[in-house]
């Protein structure tokens, strides 16, 4: 047999210790509740502050990958140009005698001499250096260093020095180095 039991609910609101004691556990439960709710809060906002840190290095290395790309593609157009500029004429020290023999003229300018150092390779690139020694006016022999660096073939000036020639004339010492594939 089952004994029924029965909550009279008005009689148990009509007393007032039983409304303080629901109330009390009510308030604690309440406060348990807001002090689980604020740990889990610092914690979401630890992780979501870890995150926009990994965010912003992200975001910077981004940055720098693209920056770097940017800097890639001006490598290959630069290495394209420079790779345009290197014939494969070939290093001819007599081609060379020739060639700045009338190419100084042209400056009116007189080469004088003309001395070939070693040839050297590096990769698919060779190199030959030679020293022009040039006679003519300063601003001709100026001409002459301009005009050896941007013409269509690659050359590169490592040094000049100018003395005193005949007259109002000066004499250039051009260290040139040529280059081929």
């Amino acid at each position: 047999m089952k004994k029924e039991m029965k909550i009279d609910f008005k009689q148990l609101s009509a007393d007032p210790r039983v409304l303080v004691v629901i109330i009390a556990i009510a308030c604690a439960a309440l406060i348990a509740l807001c002090v689980y709710t604020s740990k889990q809060t610092k914690a979401t906002e630890a992780q979501i502050s870890e995150q926009v840190s990994v965010f912003e290095q992200n975001k910077s290395a981004i940055a720098n990958l693209l920056t770097l790309k940017a800097r890639s593609e001006q490598y290959i157009k630069q290495n394209e140009k420079y790779e345009s500029l290197i014939t494969s004429d070939g290093l001819s020290q007599q081609d060379f005698m020739v060639y700045f023999d009338g190419f100084c003229k042209a400056y009116d300018c007189r080469m004088n001499l003309i001395e070939f150092g070693e040839q050297s390779t590096e990769g698919d690139v060779q190199s030959l250096s030679f020293t022009l020694t040039v006679e003519g006016e300063f601003e001709n022999l100026m001409a002459i260093c301009d005009g050896i660096v941007t013409q269509d073939r690659f050359y590169r000036i490592d040094g000049v020095t100018f003395t005193p020639g005949s007259g109002d004339k000066k004499v250039a010492v051009i260290n040139v180095v040529a280059f081929s594939k």
